[in-house]
């Protein structure tokens, strides 16, 4: 099972490539969600990508949700502006957080939003979630992405002039994020002790 379809599958790749599986940075926050976190229901939007195209997709977003229900938490991406809050209506937007305040507001997600970007599925099927994508117009490799992923029946897409309040806010779909996991880290098991073995040979 991948996620890239023909962006990294039944090409030739050279002979010392391997195949390891999905990379998350949420991969390696353990910490367990804390018990004492008050639960609330949330969508969450992931802004990322050059701009004028961010911007332009933030303000459709506030425009269609900052006065509907439930509230929405909005990731700008921005790591430079670190700690920077300000609420617009039902819009709670954060310029940057931590990867484990991140898990924890993601995986809570009454609905999720977000671009369309390889690294960004990646760390959404390591939280087990699915989402809403809108590919960035222009970059072929987010819209392939977002075609394929939803004709597989693991994320809906939209094109980011048909969005509408009532599209951004239906149920997501299911995933197959355990069986995905599960060979990831045979992959990444089997690179590792490949490597490792050719080391113990050369040494």
């Amino acid at each position: 099972m991948n996620l890239t379809g023909r962006l990294s599958h039944g090409i030739k790749l050279p002979c010392n490539v391997r195949y390891i599986g999905i990379l998350s940075r949420f991969i390696y926050t353990d910490q367990p969600l804390n018990e004492n976190t008050v639960k609330f229901h949330h969508n969450t939007v992931m802004l990322s990508g050059p701009e004028p195209q961010r911007e332009i997709l933030k303000q459709k977003l506030v425009t269609l949700l900052k006065d509907k229900e439930p509230i929405t938490i909005m990731f700008e991406g921005k790591p430079g502006k670190r700690g920077e809050i300000v609420t617009n209506g039902n819009i709670t937007f954060y310029s940057h957080l931590s990867a484990f305040q991140m898990k924890e507001i993601i995986s809570g997600s009454d609905n999720i939003i977000t671009r369309s970007g390889y690294s960004t599925i990646m760390e959404l099927v390591s939280l087990n979630c699915t989402a809403l994508i809108i590919p960035t117009p222009g970059q072929t490799e987010q819209e392939y992405l977002a075609e394929y992923l939803s004709e597989k029946g693991w994320f809906y897409s939209v094109s980011q002039s048909e969005i509408t309040a009532e599209i951004l806010l239906r149920k997501g779909k299911t995933l197959c994020h355990g069986e995905i996991k599960r060979q990831s880290h045979i992959l990444l098991t089997e690179a590792l002790n490949e490597l490792l073995e050719k080391h113990h040979r050369s040494s």
